[in-house]
């Protein structure tokens, strides 16, 4: 308000017509109350402290659960011990992690849109905004393409966990 008044006042003066309508800072509306104070953060937020727990919890039963023998034979040849974890264990962890990783990046796709349909933005917002004016044609088009995009994503780490694991122990 304060800065359309001083450009109206320097129209005014100069004796010009100015377009004094001020671009808001995104997120505002409505007199310049904040729309959501995180914006697509507090999703992205919400989704890294949601996993971080889980992979947490995951890795380390990967990581106990891992045979100490390829190690214990690699110190015994005289390897390092840097060697030992490099070849006797990452070998045996790193399909399952990222087999995991792989996992969460489907659902956290699936998850943002409805984190966004609450408020936290991206897609999510797009889509409940063309539900909330009817427009239903947008709407199935923007949910078909998040069916697709997490069919492609499936389909990706499908074949990248069947490339890291191999055909003798996929299931």
């Amino acid at each position: 308000p304060a800065a359309q008044q001083l450009c109206l006042r320097h129209s005014r003066h100069h004796g010009h017509a100015h377009d004094c309508q001020l671009a808001r800072p995104t997120g505002y509306h409505h007199g310049g109350a904040p729309h959501d104070l995180l914006g697509p953060f507090a999703g992205v937020l919400a989704l890294f402290m949601s996993d971080l727990g889980s992979f947490g919890k995951l890795f380390s039963e990967t990581f106990e659960s891992a045979d100490r023998k390829p190690m214990e034979g690699i110190l015994a040849s005289g390897g390092s011990h840097m060697a030992s974890i490099r070849h006797g264990l990452i070998p045996q962890v790193l399909p399952v992690i990222a087999s995991q990783w792989l996992y969460f990046f489907e659902s956290n796709t699936r998850s943002a849109t409805i984190i966004g349909i609450v408020g936290a933005g991206g897609i999510g917002l797009h889509l409940s905004e063309m539900i909330r004016t009817l427009e239903w044609q947008q709407a199935s088009f923007l949910i078909l393409m998040v069916l697709i995009t997490v069919a492609c994503i499936d389909m990706i780490s499908s074949r990248l966990r069947f490339a890291m694991i191999g055909p003798e122990k996929h299931a």
